[in-house]
Parts: structure tokens; C-alpha cells; sequence
């Protein structure tokens, strides 16, 4: 008997502990030299305070309705795509394809969501335009893919993921799990749409750790939190128990601006300013990161003083600070 087991015992692989012994070695010494660990967001503040986005990491960006949560993610998109050349997916279960884009561009040119949809503008713009697109053609062909199937169940949110993630995708953007729904043996299961988000929040994270990428996902806020105090807190999150637990980073979107307020605790103005709360953290410090919010097309930016090429300075480029999961390769997206 005894001779039967050991013929069948197998000793432990430590190949898998040894590599993300010798992967946490690297990181560190890319922190080191002042390189992000994760992928940029493009808001140096808000990137001071996560250090990027994170591998296996679900991130969640929370507000109320109109506070900008959709115009937050397409930065992030646009960042990720544009600026750092990362496979990014958007899934745009809010508004579809066309619109997004077309808000993208409103960004781009600075000019009214309306303005841009009419095509109502100047030749000077037109030209800009013209000079636009050809980067704009390589970066949509090679770097970013948009879904906008409209409440798509959470089972179809994995199957295009594990499809994407082979095809090279880097940083998946959710917008918003409140779209998310549940198949029929799923929904059996829940008793009531709290639960539903809960399940939906575990399916997410565990997708996060399977693929070895960041998932940045926006949900709602309830609106009885701005009717106590409009600055949000961790509690304000719809059916929050489950997203706030799954999740490693919370950030709550807020602007005094939108609440008729002129000034801030401190004295400044809030005109064109948003903060980014980064209300949970679990591999850092709770913090609040304040931006530049141009309402009028949805333009988030750093602030003018914190405007300064910090991801490509010498000490950040020493090595490369977005190392790609070692399970999917070292070719290119797409």
C-alpha cells in the first residue's frame, strides 16, 4: 500500500513560485528607478498614488450620473492607447460605438460633444481633423477594440476577454457593471439584483487574476449619498457590499463644480477641477488626486503645475516599467 502511494506521489512544482519571486525582484527594481509597475492612466497625480494600473488587479471608478465616469474612462482609454501604446478594450455598454467615438473626438478637438455629432465647426478644424487621422486609423486598427453589445450577460464579458487577452489586450475598461447581466442559471441563483452585482463583482476580480490584467470598471453611486453630504464616500456605492470588497482600488469621481459650489474646503476654486478619491487601496495610501475636468467636452488633463513628462524621463526608462504577463507571449497587440 504504502509503496503503491509513493509510485503516485508527485512532488510539488516550484517553478511558478520561483518566477513571481524573480518577476516581484524586477518590479522592485523598476519602482526603483521610478518606473510605474502597472499601465499608466495618464493623470500623473492619480498614477503617483496607484502606480498604474495593476496586473490581476479590478479597479473601480464610481460617481453619480453626470459626474463624467464615461469621459474618465475613454481618458484612460485614450492614454493607454495613444500615449503608452497598450492594447486596451473598451466595452461601452452605455452608449454605442459611434457615440464613444465621437466623443473621443470631441476631446480631441476640444469642441462640443453637439458641435462635433453636427459637424458644425470651422475648416480650421477640419484640418486638424485631417491630420488627426492617420494616428488615429493605426491606434484603432492596432491597439484598441470597442464593444458596445448592450446588456451583455456577465458569462459573454468573459468568453470576449479570454478572446482579447490572446489577441494581446493589456487594460480592459467596463463601463458599467450595473449594465452587466446574468444568465438564466445565474439569475436563478440571486434573489435580488444585489446579489447579482455581487456575483458579477466575483466573476470580474477572478477573470482579473486568470488573465493577468487590469480591469477598470465603472459603477454607480446612489444618489441619496449627495443628497447628505455630495462628496462621496465608500458607502455611497450602489449595492456596494461585494464591489467594494472584490475590488483593490476604489476611486470616487467628484466635482464642487456640478453642486453649484464655487469654492472648495480649503478656499480654492473649483472651477474646471475634479478629484479623483481614491477611497480604497489595497497596495498603497488613500489619497485624492485633483485633475483638470473640461465639462464642456469631457477633457480630463493634469492640472497645469503637475504637467511634466514623467513617464518618459531618464530614470523611468532605464527599464521597462509595464513588463507583460509571462503566460501570453511578448508579441505586440493585435
Amino acid at each position: 500500500m504504502f509503496k503503491d502511494f509513493e509510485s503516485d506521489y508527485k512532488a510539488p512544482d516550484y517553478r511558478k513560485e520561483r518566477a513571481a519571486v524573480h518577476r516581484l525582484i524586477r518590479e522592485a527594481e523598476e519602482g526603483k528607478y521610478g518606473g510605474l509597475l502597472g499601465i499608466p492612466s495618464g493623470l500623473i497625480t492619480l498614477d503617483r498614488i496607484t502606480n498604474g494600473w495593476g496586473n490581476s488587479t479590478l479597479n473601480i471608478i464610481a460617481g453619480a450620473p453626470s459626474m463624467g465616469c464615461t469621459s474618465l474612462l475613454l481618458a484612460f482609454m485614450r492614454n493607454a492607447a495613444t500615449d503608452f501604446k497598450r492594447g486596451v478594450a473598451f466595452f461601452s455598454l452605455q452608449m454605442p460605438c459611434q457615440k464613444l467615438l465621437t466623443k473621443w473626438l470631441s476631446i480631441e478637438l476640444e469642441l462640443p460633444f453637439k458641435q462635433v455629432a453636427s459637424g458644425q465647426f470651422s475648416d480650421h478644424y477640419w484640418h486638424e481633423i485631417t491630420k488627426l487621422m492617420p494616428d488615429w486609423d493605426r491606434d484603432l486598427d492596432n491597439l484598441v477594440r470597442i464593444l458596445d453589445t448592450p446588456a451583455p450577460t456577465i458569462g459573454k464579458i468573459v468568453a470576449d476577454c479570454r478572446r482579447l487577452r490572446e489577441e494581446g489586450t493589456q487594460l480592459f475598461l467596463i463601463d458599467n457593471i450595473n449594465r452587466i447581466t446574468l444568465g438564466k442559471r445565474e439569475r436563478a441563483l440571486c434573489t435580488n439584483r444585489t446579489q447579482e452585482l455581487s456575483y458579477i463583482a466575483r466573476r470580474l476580480k477572478t477573470l482579473a487574476l486568470e488573465l493577468e490584467a487590469p480591469f477598470v470598471v465603472v459603477s454607480n453611486l446612489n444618489r441619496a449619498g449627495a443628497d447628505r453630504f455630495p462628496r462621496p464616500q465608500l458607502s455611497d456605492l450602489r449595492d456596494s457590499g461585494a464591489i467594494e470588497n472584490e475590488a483593490d482600488i476604489v476611486i470616487l469621481l467628484y466635482r464642487a463644480e456640478y453642486y453649484k459650489q464655487l469654492e472648495d474646503e480649503m478656499g480654492n476654486p473649483t472651477h474646471n477641477k475634479a478629484d479623483l478619491i481614491v477611497a480604497k487601496h489595497t497596495f498603497g495610501p488613500l489619497d485624492t488626486a485633483s485633475v483638470e475636468f473640461r465639462s464642456a467636452y469631457g477633457r480630463f488633463a493634469d492640472l497645469q503645475e503637475d504637467r511634466y513628462d514623467a513617464y518618459t524621463s531618464e530614470a523611468s526608462t532605464k527599464l521597462d516599467p509595464f513588463p507583460k504577463a509571462n503566460s501570453f507571449g511578448e508579441e505586440p497587440p493585435f
